[in-house]
């Protein structure tokens, strides 16, 4: 990662190889990559609807009020989505989740006592990258791709619940110590994405939240209410528990900076706030959108939150689900125990043909 003085007018004005609005742009994979449709016991219906992303050049400082947008949602195709089966069960054991073909798994993630549903032949990668095309219409907050039929109350403040499998994570290379190796601020990493439509959470986003497809830019942080989208509260389908807003937080984007990043020391001196970099830009609220002084808690990092959804990914990869992983007949019995008649009579068959005189004219 070359961070020189000759960048630093490039990193002012944000310049853009991909711009946010274009119809196909180029990103890289920052969060929910993997296929947590299978790999997790919990929110594995919204978690196998996205990705978040970064737009190419990933080398950019996300930071205040001087790059256009950085990050988006993006639409994972709709044939590698899982749904919840029959409602959600109390007992992990007894939770079904389907596929878009009908396939069901059955149990625990770890063990599956039914394992109909195939893994992803390629599951997205951190750091991998993908074309991006923007949608039609924009997927609004209204729209069921931002619910889940778990319910914030009983599941997002339950840590046990709300996090990834340790196997998903990717953690962050060697040499980079601020994450990776620290418990306190890696549990902020392994938790889903999510948070609850509902109440006051923290800081909000800097710049990369959409409305229509449109990016609004923040120049700074706020606290402020999270409403989402207010017309979506007179929508009759509409349940605040199971609504979510989509998330990106300071240290998951650190784990893929570093990741993808030839200078994980250089990159750790902007993120802790001592590059030469770091003071070049210095503005009256700092450079870098995840300031290290804005934290109010290890785990209170502050979030970048989308609350709508306008590109998907145009899957060049092909990433599909194989065939089923299970196949049985329908009938499975013992040869022997196939149905016999009872007796067995010979009989003559009696064969009487009939003749016709043909005549000519």
């Amino acid at each position: 990662m070359a961070l020189t003085r000759d960048a630093v007018e490039e990193r002012r004005n944000g310049s853009l190889n991909n711009r946010f609005g274009d119809d196909i742009v180029t990103a890289r994979v920052v969060a929910n990559y993997g296929d947590p449709g299978r790999t997790e016991n919990y929110y594995f219906d919204i978690l196998s609807r996205f990705l978040i992303v970064m737009l190419e050049p990933v080398n950019r400082i996300p930071s205040y009020g001087i790059s256009p947008i950085m990050f988006t949602l993006v639409k994972r195709p709709e044939h590698l989505w899982v749904d919840v089966d029959g409602g959600i069960q109390s007992n992990i054991n007894n939770q079904r989740r389907s596929d878009q073909n009908g396939n069901i798994n059955k149990g625990d993630s770890n063990n599956y006592t039914l394992d109909n549903i195939p893994e992803i032949n390629r599951p997205y990668q951190l750091g991998e990258k993908i074309k991006i095309k923007k949608l039609e219409s924009p997927i609004n907050f209204h729209d069921t791709f931002f619910n889940s039929e778990y319910d914030a109350p009983n599941y997002l403040a339950n840590a046990a619940k709300n996090k990834y499998n340790e196997n998903y994570l990717t953690k962050d290379p060697v040499g980079a110590a601020n994450v990776g190796n620290n418990p306190t601020k890696y549990a902020s990493v392994k938790t889903f994405p999510l948070w609850d439509h509902a109440g006051i959470r923290d800081y909000k986003i800097n710049g990369v939240t959409y409305s229509n497809g449109i990016n609004e830019y923040h120049p700074s942080f706020r606290v402020v209410n999270n409403a989402g989208n207010p017309q979506a509260m007179t929508l009759p389908s509409f349940d605040s528990r199971k609504k979510y807003g989509i998330g990106l937080n300071k240290y998951t984007f650190e784990v893929f900076w570093r990741y993808i990043s030839s200078n994980v020391s250089q990159t750790d001196q902007i993120i802790l706030g001592t590059a030469a970099l770091y003071a070049k830009l210095t503005r009256q609220i700092g450079p870098y959108l995840w300031d290290v002084n804005t934290q109010g808690g290890a785990l209170a990092a502050s979030i970048g939150l989308f609350t709508s959804c306008a590109y998907e990914d145009m899957n060049l990869d092909a990433k599909f689900r194989g065939e089923a992983n299970e196949c049985l007949p329908l009938v499975v019995t013992n040869p022997s125990q196939f149905p016999v008649p009872r007796t067995k009579q010979a009989g003559s068959i009696k064969f009487d043909p009939t003749f016709e005189q043909i005549q000519n004219s």
